[in-house]
């Protein structure tokens, strides 16, 4: 479980309007579509449906070679942020292929604007730094 599932409309601490594992509604007519909530299939088909477009922004914002891991823990980062513009550090440093302690440093920075980040949110920048380094996909907590 990457993502909490959310029948009914909910704000994610971002000020937006989700729902599913973290779908953005994006306009008015999505929103009364959802009002009665969904279904859990529903949120999934929902999440496949975001997917592509958080791969694209990685294949194109990456110039250099990645692993499959590698790949998945950039997505799954993307989707969490909302788009990779708002992490330049982080992509520099994947382009630039410096040392995993420095690029763990760097990843880590992205956890929030504000002076005490959520637990969560640092719990997924953990998660998503051991699938990077250590093509590891389960949660050690």
């Amino acid at each position: 479980d990457w993502e909490q599932y959310g029948a009914d409309i909910y704000d994610a601490g971002d000020g937006l309007s989700t729902i599913g594992y973290g779908h953005v509604i994006k306009f008015a007519a999505e929103g009364k579509k959802y009002a009665n909530g969904i279904t859990g299939t529903e949120a999934l088909e929902l999440l496949k449906g975001d997917m592509p477009y958080y791969e694209n922004l990685v294949k194109k914002a990456i110039t250099t070679y990645f692993s499959q891991n590698q790949f998945d823990a950039l997505v799954i980062f993307t989707f969490n942020m909302g788009r990779l513009s708002r992490a330049d550090q982080l992509v520099d440093a994947v382009n630039n292929r410096v040392s995993n302690s420095q690029l763990q440093g760097i990843w880590y920075q992205y956890t929030s604007s504000r002076p005490n980040p959520r637990q969560g949110v640092l719990n997924r920048r953990m998660d998503e730094f051991q699938i990077w380094t250590n093509r590891n996909y389960t949660r050690d907590y």
